[in-house]
């Protein structure tokens, strides 16, 4: 996988781990006030703030991809939300996307160049190395080692 395509939403806050999936009854995004509709039904978001700083499991990472989400665009990441992400296969890029963008329009990010084009502006973000490349295609990392082992 070389590019992600799709329609973001995007988000002027900090949005925390303990935001992500409300305890009580596991609704993604319970916690994010007036944004959980339009959340859940992203493709891929973009937050102009930090994302998911602190604890949270690999299992709810993996739940925020099955929903639907492509990948994530934020300022920053909380260390173990990245590595978990990276576990499963689900991207992530840091980038200064400004307040100012259209919510909902089209996004296409190129993992092998480094670049987020938002209509006419392109933002620079890190390219992906194949590696990882190969965990997202593939799902995930423990995938990628199953293919590379011969125990698909």
């Amino acid at each position: 996988m070389n590019e992600i395509q799709g329609k973001f939403v995007l988000v002027n806050e900090p949005i925390t781990a303990k935001m992500i999936f409300r305890s009580s009854d596991e609704q993604l995004f319970g916690e994010c006030d007036g944004m959980g509709d339009s959340l859940q039904s992203a493709e891929i978001i973009v937050s102009t703030e930090q994302f998911g700083h602190g604890r949270i499991s690999e299992k709810e990472i993996a739940r925020l991809k099955d929903t639907g989400i492509k990948a994530i665009i934020a300022r920053d990441f909380g260390r173990q939300f990245f590595r978990y992400a990276v576990n499963t296969g689900l991207p992530l890029f840091t980038a200064e996307i400004p307040a100012t963008v259209n919510d909902n329009a089209d996004i296409a990010i190129s993992l092998t160049k480094g670049t987020i084009a938002l209509g006419d502006e392109v933002f620079k973000t890190q390219a992906y190395p194949r590696f990882l490349r190969e965990c997202i295609t593939h799902g995930s990392l423990v995938a990628v080692a199953r293919q590379m082992l011969g125990k698909s």
